[in-house]
């Protein structure tokens, strides 16, 4: 028997990526079992599932593993012959309008081919938005406000602005399914706001109360609105109820029970509540002109406020995740949030003596992988700054009060948890200066249990460096819970689930501290020489299980006996990035969110900083090599004059003593017949002076004579 095929638009999308993985993994006729599906016994024959085909909104993109063809949109030809070829046709057109056209194509395509099609015939679903339903209002407008709109009222419903186009076409849709005779069924499927599995449309809201670093979680104003929705997963399955169950109804409202009930503020607080934020604020939707041809912003589909209820899906076998909806189901929205997109806290414990690298290779780390960085001068005064904050509300102008005199209720416990909070520093204060200007450990360790169990860390995770010291100090701070089965076991929530114990002699960490510039040095710090003659010795102390004396447990053994096995580095011949790249080896790749907008910004400003830097080196170190090929030129030109000099010199040396006998044969031999001749020459004044003087010292020649 062939298999049964559905078509399924842009699969890679959020709401068609859920539909058609839950079809390709869902059973044939499992939707009509009353009973829940039991677990297949070995050997048993494997149940016949959907084979789902489809387009890609993007096609770049890798096709689900669970998709048998990929067909392209632009490809009518073969887009019709797809099709055609399936008994189930799916297309959302509620997440992004430009499926309307493929929408339209699709629909008509398929009634005109409908007597081509078998007896059982074909089923069209198309999947809309409850968009089209934004401005519906109560059928009787003194009646109770917070009435529901029935499923059966839908030939009333009136469209956000930007929705009119989507509204005809479910009207066109479910008009091509009329008089067919059974060959030809089509569906309209009006979605709520869809939540769940990492969420799509309330990502923002999740993302922001996850990361922890905006104020409050903002909420649409006013915050009262009711926003219908419902999960995904729970809308893929209505659809699987209408692909095997088709009711008679051929418009269908997929929404939670909420959907009518529950305010958009509850939503948000039960997010903030579950992911880690503290307090919501109201914020008002972006004033823009509405450009109608746009698709609705996240923040207009929460806008709207319209009590919905279905009536079609409460007949139908729907195996529900969130049938009460968000507010009551976050717990397993937010986890299903957090494994959708792998977002877990990544808990590091880093261990080892004064100038091993520990805090350089903690704040990398912290850095590398968005966790929070804890020590223990950092918890303290984190600790210490969170008390001076609430005890600042003393210093405020005095408290509101009623017109009868009395203190605003919000006021008044304000100002009582202002004065608890004085109260307590002035003990902290007292206890500080009675032990000798250091907090009591118990208090400490106390602050840094609490400090582990915050949300940050809970999300986020943690690298913690400095401590604990010791055995007992681990214990305290990681104890599990009173409730936990076992009580000595370690607080899975809160214990490390890496620890790095880095290691080098004494006289590498020494010299480490001896070579620091002064500008580094604190006096009387660990990392000045003197601190080192007393940490070191106190570390080795603390971390030798082979001292003598009582049963003693160190903390790196703690750990140990828990089934935490250290990571051990020597780090006496390794550079701070050599070390840092062998515990990248060791960690998982980071399970957080990529870089925020503003963190790209800052590393491009780093980037430009750094181009910017290297141009100026390679410039300044180009300056310095032309000026030093010019000295070398100058120098050299120099050295070649004076040897040039030196060289005539000696020529003209040579010359002259080498001219002397020729001089002395001539003042002997020649000169004087010459200065005779010449000088009568000068007297006979002869035509021919030339001549003469030659004639004359043809005549005179001595040695003829």
């Amino acid at each position: 028997m062939p298999p049964i095929r559905v078509f399924v638009n842009a699969v890679n999308a959020f709401t068609s990526q859920h539909i058609g993985q839950f079809l390709a993994n869902a059973a044939i006729g499992s939707s009509l079992d009353e009973e829940e599906e039991e677990e297949e016994e070995d050997g048993a024959k494997p149940k016949e599932t959907y084979e789902i085909i489809g387009t890609l909104s993007d096609p770049e993109e890798t096709p689900p593993k669970w998709l048998s063809q990929v067909i392209a949109e632009d490809d009518l030809s073969t887009l019709r012959s797809a099709i055609l070829s399936c008994r189930y046709v799916v297309v959302d057109i509620g997440s992004d309008r430009s499926q309307m056209k493929l929408c339209t194509w699709a629909v008509d395509m398929m009634h005109e081919a409908m007597t081509d099609f078998p007896r059982a015939g074909k089923v069209f679903i198309c999947i809309s938005s409850t968009m089209t339903w934004a401005k519906t209002r109560p059928a009787d407008p003194e009646g109770d406000p917070n009435a529901p709109i029935l499923e059966d009222e839908y030939k009333r419903r009136r469209p956000h602005p930007k929705y009119r186009k989507e509204l005809e076409l479910e009207k066109h849709v479910t008009q091509q399914g009329r008089n067919t005779k059974g060959r030809f069924r089509t569906f309209v499927i009006c979605s709520g706001l869809q939540y769940g599995d990492g969420e799509h449309h309330l990502h923002d809201m999740f993302k922001t109360a996850w990361l922890l670093k905006a104020p409050a979680l903002s909420i649409v104003a006013p915050g009262t609105q009711v926003v219908p929705m419902i999960h995904v997963m729970d809308l893929a399955s209505i659809v699987h109820c209408v692909i095997e169950g088709p009711p008679e109804s051929r418009y269908i409202l997929a929404l939670d029970d909420a959907s009518a009930t529950v305010p958009l503020t509850d939503v948000g607080v039960a997010i903030a509540d579950r992911i880690g934020m503290q307090s919501t604020e109201l914020v008002q939707v972006s004033e823009e002109p509405l450009v109608v041809s746009n698709s609705a912003t996240v923040e207009e589909r929460l806008a709207i406020s319209v009590r919905l209820e279905s009536g079609v899906v409460k007949e139908m076998n729907v195996k529900w995740r969130c049938q009460a909806g968000i507010v009551e189901a976050i717990e397993g929205v937010a986890a299903e949030y957090r494994s959708a997109r792998n977002l877990r806290p990544l808990r590091v414990f880093v261990h080892g003596p004064p100038m091993s690298g520990t805090e350089e290779l903690a704040a990398t780390l912290a850095k590398e992988y968005k966790l929070n960085l804890l020590s223990s001068d950092a918890v303290i005064a984190n600790a210490v700054a969170a008390l001076e904050k609430v005890a600042a509300y003393l210093e405020r102008s005095p408290p509101a009060v009623t017109e009868e005199g009395e203190v605003v209720k919000e006021d008044e416990v304000a100002m009582e948890a202002a004065r608890d909070a004085k109260a307590r520093l002035d003990e902290l204060e007292q206890s500080k200066s009675d032990n000798k200007g250091e907090y009591e450990v118990t208090q400490v360790l106390e602050w840094c249990k609490e400090r582990v169990l915050t949300m940050s860390c809970q999300n986020q995770g943690y690298v913690v460096v400095g401590f604990p010291e010791t055995a007992d100090d681990a214990a305290q701070i990681f104890a599990a819970s009173d409730e936990a089965d076992d009580p000595d076991a370690p607080n899975p929530l809160t214990v490390p689930e890496y620890i790095f114990s880095l290691e080098a002699p004494d006289e590498v960490l020494m010299k480490r501290a001896m070579m620091l510039p002064p500008s580094e040095t604190i006096e009387g710090s660990k990392f000045s020489e003197e601190g080192m003659r007393q940490a070191l010795p106190a570390f080795r102390k603390a971390n030798d299980e082979d001292r003598e004396g009582a049963d003693h447990t160190t903390v790196l053994n703690y750990f140990d006996f828990k089934e935490i096995h250290p990571t051990y580095f020597e780090v006496a011949e390794m550079s701070a990035s050599d070390v840092v790249k062998a515990v990248r080896n060791v960690l998982p790749a980071p399970r957080n969110y990529g870089p925020t907008e503003e963190d790209k910004a800052e590393e491009e400003r780093i980037r430009d900083d750094r181009k910017a830097a290297n141009k100026d080196e390679v410039d300044r170190v180009a300056a310095e090599n032309n000026a030093q090929a010019f000295a070398v030129h100058e120098k050299n030109q120099l050295a070649w004059t004076e040897k040039a000099s030196e060289i005539k010199r000696q020529e003209a040396e040579a010359l002259q003593a080498s001219s002397i006998p020729l001089r002395t044969f001539l003042m002997k031999h020649v000169m004087p017949t010459l200065t005779e001749g010449l000088a009568e020459v000068c007297r006979s004044r002869p035509d021919d002076p030339v001549d003469a003087l030659a004639e004359y010292l043809f005549k005179n020649n001595p040695r003829i004579d």
